[in-house]
């Protein structure tokens, strides 16, 4: 499964616990904010026992999303220090060059 699909479903699936325990502590005669606090406390620490799968698989594949992006940076920085490298190596030739022109 990718990691965008992963995503999805785990917010999805946090969404659902926090609307689950806001039904729930509204039926139990909670209101206002100490039903949005209870419902948000509870839904976190259950998603902790519920969801574990779920968010391994989203940090999983969140950490090989970055190792792909550090791989494309690092190909890069070696492609721009060759460029760097044949850069300097064409300017000491010249100067070498034109060096022993002036002798």
């Amino acid at each position: 499964m990718n990691t965008f699909l992963s995503t999805i479903i785990y917010t999805l699936a946090r969404i659902g616990l926090l609307a689950l325990f806001l039904g729930i502590g509204y039926f139990a005669g909670l209101r206002g904010y100490i039903l949005l606090i209870v419902a948000f406390l509870v839904s976190a620490v259950a998603s902790l026992f519920l969801l574990d799968s779920l968010r391994d698989r989203v940090s999983a594949g969140v950490f090989k999303t970055k190792e792909k992006i550090d791989k494309r940076i690092e190909d890069a920085a070696a492609k721009e220090d060759a460029w760097l490298d044949e850069q300097l190596r064409k300017h000491e030739t010249n100067r070498e060059n034109q060096s022993e022109q002036d002798k």
